[in-house]
């Protein structure tokens, strides 16, 4: 046999194997779950059953939490997640991201403190050092 065929030959298989190891691939993405970040808050409260039976591109979703939303920042762009719910100021320019909703928070107080007559509080420097602090009675 010549070194051409031989070659050719070699060629051969290596293409065949390249299409078979194409075609594990597709199947592997049409199998494999979306994996999902999110911050416990999320995770425990709102994601579960929003995501209950949810499926993307015919395929199933898994949840990860972590901590804080630098690590699952990190793990998007380790490629360990496919998408993440984190918060806003995490964001950089070099992610694509929308803003899914605002949170409402509250400042709450006992019953008899001097705020209870007031419609708003600002959470002003001052405010948390003279009201929150540890050393300072509400």
């Amino acid at each position: 046999m010549s070194a051409g065929l031989c070659k050719i030959d070699a060629i051969h298989a290596i293409l065949t194997e390249l299409n078979t190891i194409r075609q594990e691939l597709r199947q592997f993405c049409r199998t494999a779950p979306i994996a999902i970040g999110s911050l416990p808050s999320l995770a425990t409260y709102y994601l579960p059953s929003k995501m209950k039976g949810l499926r993307f591109l015919n395929r199933p979703m898994t949840l990860m939490i972590q901590n804080t939303s630098e690590d699952l920042i990190q793990s998007l762009q380790e490629g360990r997640l496919d998408a993440v719910f984190v918060d806003s100021l995490y964001v950089g320019e070099a992610l694509w991201s929308c803003k899914l909703f605002t949170e409402s928070y509250y400042a709450v107080f006992p019953l008899h403190h001097r705020y209870r007559s007031r419609k708003k509080v600002k959470l002003a420097e001052n405010f948390v050092k003279s009201h929150l602090s540890s050393s300072s009675p509400l």
